[in-house]
């Protein structure tokens, strides 16, 4: 249901329309009333102050003044009044027991004042999950819903505040913040930016064009206009990020959502403004949804809100019942008596369902063959950065304006820092996204020929749950004229020619138009002879693009690296090198893994890993992963 109020003559128009599931629901109201101005009396206020007394509920910790329950039947007395509250019980009442989502188009006059803390009776909808309360921008309605995101669901959370700015608690923030993606590391991207410059902000921003942008720290108002502040470590400078200069550095990619922790920089009413005056600068970057601070919050409230928000996102919540859930756990810390729950404003642009809505596969309708792949896609921890890189060659459906990625990219590294793992993400990623991809691990226990090589990546590719008929059906060809062969008493000159330009023909015909990925693990498995038949064959051309569009990723050591052809060294697109862990990285890595595998308060799992001090000192990946298996093993309680 929607109200919509705009300023008129003598007061404001409202009118209220509920959306009955047919197209141009916004332009048919179902009733229609007047406001006049000024606004009625509260309590014995009256004329211009009942605003200023209203604003003050929510600026004043405990709303001592005149009292939150107060101020939020008041505001609720503002809609629902004549034709508007007879439309409105009849919607709510045709609606049961589904909830019913309260939308507010407010005019600038009347936006400030602190439509969170509405209520009748005990309902508040701030905090009622099943009806939630959202604000909506001019532009909702007009436009159509954003095309779903496709994972990893990238975060870029930055930090504009003092290291030692305890009023804005930024650590806790951001620690909240990774706790609550820690399950779902393989899905998501977060980076952490602290005490950026304002080209350190743009350069990453643009390097990860991330779906949410989260911002920590200070802002006000100058002239009118929002702004943010940037803390420089260097010099103890607070520089300003104003609204022109968002829009400058952010307008080629606009975030989904847009979260902006940011209103602590002083007691003056003008200050606590910045909230809004921010939020419009993202609004007029067509940010679908922005969540604002509109009024100082307490470090730990706002962390506590941040958890529970994505938690929640990462459960496919939809953005304003996210939120709700979110307001709601605060009440945990505070209660209702004081106004801290009403103080996250949510403003969207399109149906908040539609935000951050996530596509599995090609189409939602594959999610269900894909929910197996979404459990492995999630358990990859760590390497945010290079599967960042190595996102360009896998992604299915790559980016029209980026450039051609490289046919062939290596994954090297020392012993035991997980390269076969990152090799086996890449193809549950590519498969996610509803990709044809294929992971082969050439480490048999004895060395394998090409054909053999050949076969194997013909079998993974009809192994696909996705693309099986379609990849089987194209390697008939090659498998009958690999049958031939084999079948003839000597095998003529240009068999191994043959072979491989009829299987390159096969995997061409079953990528069709969109990227195909082969990963072969442990290519050095390979006998030199062979090694050089599949690097000449096989790896050299699609390196230099005439395979397109298939790709290859190869991992192998850094010294087995030498065994692939000068050639190929000469071809490869991009190499990704993975480093031995550091000691101070254990606690961290093991967190995302743990918490992965077993469902346990992060207290338990910090307790335990400090138990552990080996672990650090001796830092690896299978000292993570054996632990996992013991812990396992035992049950987490009786491991205790």
């Amino acid at each position: 249901m929607l109200i919509r109020i705009a300023d008129a003559a003598c007061g404001w128009d409202i009118g209220l329309y509920h959306d009955d599931g047919c197209e141009g629901w916004t332009t048919r109201p179902l009733a229609e009333d007047m406001l006049a101005a000024p606004l009625p009396a509260f309590l014995d206020i009256c004329g211009a102050d009942v605003h200023a007394a209203i604003r003050r509920a929510l600026l004043d910790e405990h709303g001592h003044e005149v009292g939150l329950e107060a101020v939020g039947e008041y505001l609720h007395r503002l809609l629902h009044r004549g034709a508007i509250g007879a439309a409105w019980d009849a919607v709510a009442e045709a609606t049961r027991p589904a909830g019913l989502r309260l939308l507010l188009d407010l005019p600038d006059s009347l936006a400030s004042l602190p439509w969170e803390l509405l209520s009748r009776g005990l309902k508040r909808p701030a905090t009622d999950v099943a009806a939630p309360l959202v604000r909506v921008g001019r532009g909702f309605g007009d436009a159509s819903a954003p095309a779903p995101v496709r994972w990893p669901l990238k975060v870029l959370v930055v930090v504009g505040s003092a290291p030692d700015d305890d009023r804005v608690a930024a650590y806790d923030e951001v620690r909240d913040v990774q706790h609550a993606l820690r399950r779902h590391c393989g899905q998501t991207d977060l980076e952490v930016l602290w005490h950026p410059s304002r080209r350190e902000l743009r350069e990453r921003f643009d390097e990860l064009r991330p779906h949410i942008f989260h911002f920590v720290g200070h802002g006000d108002v100058r002239d009118g206009r929002g702004r943010l502040f940037l803390h420089d470590a260097r010099s103890g400078d607070q520089h300003p990020w104003t609204a022109p200069e968002i829009h400058a550095d952010l307008a080629e990619h606009p975030p989904r959502l847009a979260i902006l922790n940011a209103c602590r920089s002083g007691d003056r009413e003008d200050d606590r403004a910045g909230a809004w005056r921010v939020a419009d600068a993202f609004v007029a970057l067509d940010v679908p949804a922005v969540i604002a601070m509109q009024a100082d919050i307490r470090g730990d409230v706002a962390a506590a809100f941040t958890a529970e928000l994505y938690t929640a996102l990462v459960k496919h919540e939809p953005l304003d019942v996210a939120v709700t859930r979110a307001r709601r756990v605060i009440t945990d810390t505070t209660g209702f008596d004081r106004r801290d729950f009403a103080v996250p404003s949510l403003t969207v642009n399109a149906p908040p369902e539609s935000v951050l809505r996530l596509r599995f596969g090609t189409g939602e309708e594959e999610f269900e063959p894909g929910e197996p792949l979404q459990r492995q896609f999630a358990g990859f921890v760590d390497r945010t950065r290079e599967r960042r890189r190595l996102w360009r060659v896998l992604d299915p459906e790559p980016e029209p304006e980026l450039d051609v990625a490289p046919g062939v990219i290596e994954i090297t590294g020392p012993a035991a820092v997980g390269k076969s793992e990152l090799a086996r993400w890449c193809v549950t990623a590519c498969e996610v996204h509803g990709g044809n991809a294929a992971y082969v691990d050439l480490k048999r226990g004895e060395r394998v020929g090409c054909r053999a090589v050949l076969r194997l990546i013909a079998s993974e590719l009809a192994a696909s749950s996705l693309h099986r008929e379609a990849n089987i059906a194209a390697f008939a060809a090659w498998q009958e004229a690999v049958a031939a062969l084999e079948g003839l008493p000597s095998a003529p000159p240009d068999a191994i020619e043959t072979t491989f330009t009829l299987f390159t023909d096969a995997l061409r015909e079953a990528a069709g138009e969109r990227p195909l990925l082969v990963t072969l693990d442990h290519v050095a498995a390979l006998a030199p002879e062979e090694l050089d038949l599949l690097c000449e064959y096989l790896l050299e051309p699609a390196a230099l693009g005439r395979l397109d569009p298939v790709r290859f990723i190869v991992a192998l050591s850094q010294e087995q690296a030498g065994a692939l052809s000068e050639r190929l060294r000469r071809a490869i697109g991009a190499s990704i090198a993975l480093c031995t862990f550091k000691p101070d990285e254990f606690g961290e890595i093991a967190l995302q893994y743990l918490f992965h595998h077993f469902d346990v308060p992060r207290t338990d799992v910090e307790t335990t890993l400090a138990s552990f001090p080996q672990l650090r000192e001796d830092f690896s990946w299978g000292a993570v992963v054996g632990l996992a298996s013991y812990i396992e093993r035992f049950g987490w309680e009786r491991f205790k």
